[in-house]
């Protein structure tokens, strides 16, 4: 694990709930409800992102004001969680939010960015993805 290698990421300082929210509260996302992607009941919605955030407790509606007692969990005591997100194609205006990846020797991404968004509680057994990548967390 290297730290720090987006600390100077316009990411850090900017995206707030309030921030990524704003404009884009009707899109429509695709969203990963369950323990787990392997876990049995293991499902995908799609769902306004204002009804994402909400669920997931990251608008902070339910964690004081009453609405969801654990505000990180959904139905059945889920997690619920956009995995590998094409975020950055619905919404091009963060890709600027974000820098260069720290790709060694010169190498470069051969997949568009994708983003995993979720409150605590969001989690993914140990696995192996079909092709490399490099996991940033903002």
């Amino acid at each position: 694990m290297a730290r720090g290698l987006a600390e100077a990421w316009p990411a850090v300082s900017k995206w707030s709930v309030g921030y990524l929210a704003s404009g884009r509260e009707e899109r429509i996302c695709a969203v990963e409800i369950g323990e787990s992607f392997d876990a049995p009941g293991f499902e995908h919605k799609l769902m306004a992102f204002d009804h994402f955030l909400r669920l997931t407790g990251l608008s902070g509606v339910g964690s004081k004001g009453g609405e969801i007692k654990n505000a990180t969990r959904c139905r059945r005591g889920y997690a619920v969680y956009l995995a590998q997100h094409l975020l950055f194609d619905q919404f091009p205006e963060l890709l600027g939010d974000l820098g260069s990846p720290p790709w060694p020797d010169g190498a470069s991404a051969a997949e568009p960015p994708r983003a995993w968004i979720g409150g605590a509680g969001s989690r993914t057994p140990a696995h192996r993805d079909p092709k490399d990548n490099l996991l940033v967390q903002v």
